[in-house]
């Protein structure tokens, strides 16, 4: 096996306000050791080093070879040039050198990008995404947007391209953890359904889940609205709405073909997909209608993305 096709493997971790998916990704795109750690905010910059020195220590336990490098995806706005986290809201992090950390702490060579623009990047790469001009979106404790124009990633000036969960939506809604009102995250992201099932919902309804009313979760809302329940009924047709809504505007004005959904609220067992997609050919004029459908790779692609772009800067010579 020659230099161009030998087997390299890499860590890659997708760092979320809940939760930190992390993995060891071959230049392949296999992933092995997949886990996921629940993440403290107050603690996440350590927390993403306790995960590192976890996953090397595993790959050594079961006799990997050498990690070849790191990958990380945070949300928020990242100058991925510099490896700077310029501000990531639901982290609360600002002008965190994340790049120079872990490679002074690690020694291997590591890249940063943003996790929609990774996600897209690992769709691109690895996923089944036929086309050059798409949208990846994705859904979780917030909502960002990776943009893939000609093929090639669209970050945008100051790297604010794709931070579509603050695009107002509802003047006078819900604040918004970025100081704003009626933000599309607190509509459509998961945090944000949350929120506004309990303030809708009626006060003993929870109690049909076994749970109180600030442990209710997204599945559980999806649980209780297939058994009727309007209020969770109405909190995910908003969402859905909302996002469609949303997703007709950016792709009338990029002519964008398709829209890829990741995250967790993609994930969940309700036809958000299908709600989303219908409302965004309601906006878009028949001119712009676009394919909207749920990752192959929702819990993998971000990894997929950095560990391509790490290949691609660090051992792929052009």
């Amino acid at each position: 096996m020659n230099a161009q096709t030998a087997v390299r493997w890499y860590i890659g971790l997708d760092i979320g306000g809940t939760a930190i998916k992390a993995g060891l990704v071959s230049n392949h795109g296999h992933v092995a050791l997949h886990r996921s750690k629940r993440n403290d905010v107050s603690k996440a910059l350590s927390t993403v080093k306790c995960v590192i020195m976890d996953l090397l220590k595993d790959a050594d336990t079961n006799r990997f070879p050498a990690v070849s490098g790191i990958g990380l995806a945070s949300p928020g706005r990242v100058d991925s040039e510099r490896g700077v986290v310029l501000e990531a809201i639901n982290l609360k992090w600002r002008n965190v050198l994340l790049k120079q950390e872990v490679e002074h702490d690690f020694r291997l060579p590591t890249v940063l990008l943003n996790d929609s623009n990774a996600a897209a990047l690992g769709e691109l790469a690895h996923g089944s995404v036929m086309s050059d001009n798409f949208l990846c979106i994705t859904l979780g404790t917030g909502i960002g947007a990776g943009i893939v124009l000609g093929g090639r990633m669209h970050e945008g000036a100051r790297f604010k391209a794709g931070e579509i969960g603050h695009i107002l939506y509802e003047p006078n809604g819900l604040k918004c953890v970025c100081g704003k009102a009626g933000c599309l995250e607190t509509i459509a992201s998961g945090s944000g359904i949350v929120r506004r099932y309990i303030q809708y919902s009626p006060d003993d309804e929870t109690a049909s889940c076994g749970k109180a009313v600030h442990e209710i979760e997204l599945n559980d809302i999806v649980q209780l609205a297939r058994q009727g329940s309007v209020a969770s009924l109405r909190v995910l047709e908003e969402a859905a709405e909302a996002l469609g809504s949303t997703v007709a505007t950016i792709v009338q004005s990029l002519d964008l073909d398709t829209v890829v959904l990741s995250g967790g609220v993609a994930k969940m067992d309700w036809p958000f997909t299908e709600r989303v997609e219908a409302a965004a050919h309601r906006y878009a004029p028949r001119s712009s209608q676009v394919v909207v459908r749920k990752s192959r790779l929702i819990d993998i692609a971000a990894l997929l993305g950095v560990t391509a772009l790490l290949e691609s800067t660090h051992f792929v010579k052009s």
